[in-house]
Parts: structure tokens; sequence; C-alpha cells
């Protein structure tokens, strides 16, 4: 008898420190992709220079990856609560800095060390959904708490735009410090669930870079080139357009991700994620050619979705593709990996698209964005070949 309540403890999915940590992952989500649509828009209400807004998202990124490669092991070491309470004020504190400041390189710090806090909390907090999760349940733990931040992902765009539009950016900044406060308060709920210990971790070997993650990583590269200028520069283009209510891209945006992502699930475990690979690069580039294109806002929204359905369908596709070739040792590696493709792909596109926008109008830079998921696409057919021939 007391075996058996044992076995059904052991194989508990939504323990107390579950269901905390993917409210925790959730909300770090919420608040870094309301200052990633935010910010940008911030900076052009105190007339930067494009480059400059395209710069800030870069940093963010570039924070990010900064700490990728060091952010799982320091954890280990520290204790991924304990880092994540620090990644989480990294992301907090500017947030109260920005209302005050209005240098330019004090806000692009402070860009910098969001991405960095952004870099620390998200890796911990998906090593803690790992060990919070029973081994027999994993794919179902990790797939429930993507999903919870797939949504608050989704809305954190059209949130953003939603408060800055009906208030004011000051309200805006505050609502994210306190989005990143209330995740501080949900961790200091949860206790101490770590598994590897200091000395585990030295006696491991440390790897960097696992082979299954490379291909899934340059993919998501592809992917998220294609879709930062969307999100930093969209609502500019919008206003120089004429299109109204931006927020409404945002949120069609949002609605496609939420409704793709579950179909890409049932999908792919039937029948492989190379399909929905292509179709994401596919409509990556459909998203961008109806921005090159777009003269209405009928077209305007329908870009919106495109761009939804691309990133929804690409997330999930690529991170089961680079998990399923990942072990027990080398899962947290694989995603390390996977997430520094993700925001190495943010950082560059961001960047070359604010000096494009100094030289070309709006328009014509997400057409020639356009070309690097094109890239990807047919890189991703070449590389599909060559597996079969091997087969």
């Amino acid at each position: 008898m007391s075996s058996s309540i044992t076995d059904k403890k052991s194989n508990l999915l939504w323990s107390k420190s579950f269901i905390i940590i993917a409210l925790v992952n959730a909300l770090t989500f919420l608040g870094f992709n309301m200052a990633t649509a935010g910010f940008p828009v911030y900076l052009s209400s105190l007339d930067m220079d494009e480059s400059v807004v395209g710069f800030s998202t870069s940093l963010a990124a570039v924070g990010s990856l900064f700490m990728r490669p060091f952010a799982g092991y320091l954890g280990a070491k520290i204790s991924c609560k304990r880092f994540s309470f620090m990644g989480l004020a990294l992301m907090a504190v500017p947030c109260a800095i920005s209302m005050v400041a209005v240098n330019t390189k004090v806000l692009l710090l402070m860009r910098f060390l969001q991405g960095i806090g952004w870099g620390i909390s998200s890796t911990c907090c998906a090593t803690i959904i790992a060990q919070c999760v029973p081994s027999t349940r994993l794919s179902e733990g990790v797939g429930y708490a993507g999903a919870i931040s797939s949504v608050t992902t989704a809305f954190a765009s059209s949130l953003a735009i939603f408060i800055l539009q009906s208030m004011n950016v000051i309200s805006m900044i505050i609502s994210i410090g306190l989005v990143i406060a209330l995740a501080i308060l949900l961790l200091l709920l949860m206790r101490p669930t770590e598994i590897a210990t200091s000395n585990q971790v030295r006696k491991n070997p440390i790897v960097i870079c696992p082979p299954n993650a490379i291909v899934p990583a340059v993919m998501i590269f592809f992917i998220t080139f294609g879709y930062s200028p969307i999100i930093t520069f969209v609502t500019r283009f919008a206003s120089e357009s004429g299109f109204a209510g931006v927020s409404l891209f945002f949120l069609i945006y949002a609605i496609a991700t939420i409704v793709i992502r579950p179909l890409t699930g049932i999908f792919a475990d039937k029948y492989g994620c190379v399909l929905p690979t292509m179709f994401a690069m596919t409509t990556s580039v459909l998203s961008l050619v109806f921005l090159l294109v777009a003269h209405n806002s009928m077209i305007f929204y329908f870009a919106g979705a495109l761009s939804g359905i691309s990133t929804g369908m690409g997330m999930n596709a690529l991170q089961t593709m680079a998990l399923k070739g990942a072990t027990t040792q080398t899962r947290a590696a694989t995603m390390s990996t996977f997430l520094f493709g993700f925001d190495f792909g943010m950082a560059i596109g961001a960047g070359i698209s604010g000096l494009l926008v100094k030289t070309y109008t709006y328009n014509a830079m997400y057409g020639i964005v356009a070309i690097a998921p094109c890239v990807g696409l047919l890189f991703f057919i070449l590389i599909s070949a060559v597996k079969r021939k091997r087969a």
C-alpha cells in the first residue's frame, strides 16, 4: 500500500513546485517579450535613430547570447533557484532606471542587462522544470510548461502596445517591471528542487554544442532573423503606412501562434518534424513578402497571421527535432544551443534591419530580409536530401 502511494507521488506531474516554476517561466517570457516589443517604441518616442532602435533589440539578444553557454553550468553550481533570482533582478532593475534615464548609452546598457537577465532566468527555469517533472512524464511536463509560456509570449507584444497606446510609455515600463516582480514573488514560494550538485557538475563532462542541436539551432536562427525586424519596426511601419490598430496585428499573430503550436505537436509526433519545419520557413518568407507589398490593412494583418504560424510551428518542430536526438546528460546543452540560435537570429536580424531602414523604406527592408529565411529553407532541403541518401 505505501509502495503504491510512493509510486503515485513520484509520478505526479502537477506538483506545487511544477505549477510555480511553470508560472514563473511564463511570467519571465511575458516580461521579456513585452520589453522586446515596447522598448523600441519607447526609443522611437524619444526621436532616436532607427539604427539605435534596432540596436536595442540586438543588444538584448547579445546579452542573452553571452550568458547562454554559462547559465546552465553556473546555475547548477550556485543553485538554479538562486541564480534565477539574479536573472530576474537584472530584468527588473533596468525598468526602474529606464523611467528616469533618457541618455542613449544608458538605455542601451539597460537593454543589454535585461538580455543577460533573460539568458540566466530562462535557462534556469527550463532546468528547474525538467527537475520537477517525473522522468516518465518528461516530454508531457515540458510540453505543458511550454504551452503556458507560449500563451504569454503570444500576447506579450499586443499587451505592451495596448498599454502604450491606451496609457503612456511609463505605464508600459512599470507593467513590465511588475510582471517580473510577480515572478520573483512566486519563486520565493518554491522549495529548492535542484538535482545536480556542484560535485556532479565537476564530475560530468561539459558539453557546449551537441551535434543533434546544430541543424535546429541554425534553422531557428533563420526564422528569428526574419521575425525580429517585424517585432522591432512594425509599429513605426504601420504608423508611416497609415494602417490602423497595430495592436490587432499582434493579436492576430498571438492567435495564430497559439492555434498552430498544438496542431504542430500532433503532426510532428505522427509524421516527423521535416514538413512542419519546411512550412515554418515558407510562411516566414511569405510574412515578409506580404509586408513588402502591403498597401492596405488586410494584407498587413495577414502578414501577422503568417508570422505567428511561422514562429509557433518553427519553435515546436525544431525544439522537438533537437530534443529527439538528446540524451539525459546533453538535454540542457541541447536547449542552450537551440536558444542560442534563437537569440542570435534576433540580434543579427534586428541590427541589420535597423541599418537597412536608414537607406531603404520599411517595405523594401522587409523584402530584403526575406532573403534570409529563403536561404534557410534551401539549406534545410539540402540537409534533408543528404540525410535521406545516407539512410
